[in-house]
């Protein structure tokens, strides 16, 4: 018998748009941070992440990313 456990996502969702530096077109990019409410995501005192310590992680990464340059996918792969 297998038992499925589904743990709750909390999720933040970001777009930016501008151009490419390298190729110079024009871009939109986005991407959605996510982690999960589950015994395993834990903080430095070793208890279970909130959902506020969760979200202000996920702003923390988002933010990080807003502040990179945009590069189109395959310029990035070009080595770009």
């Amino acid at each position: 018998m297998w038992i499925r456990i589904i743990y709750e996502p909390v999720k933040a969702y970001a777009i930016k748009t501008g151009r490419c530096i390298v190729c110079g077109r024009p871009a939109k990019l986005s991407k959605t941070f996510e982690q999960t409410i589950n015994p395993f995501n834990t903080n430095k005192e070793g208890s279970v992440k909130t959902i506020d310590e969760i979200w202000v992680e996920l702003m923390v990464e988002r933010r990080e990313w807003l502040d990179k340059p945009i590069i189109h996918i395959k310029c990035e792969k070009m080595g770009g």
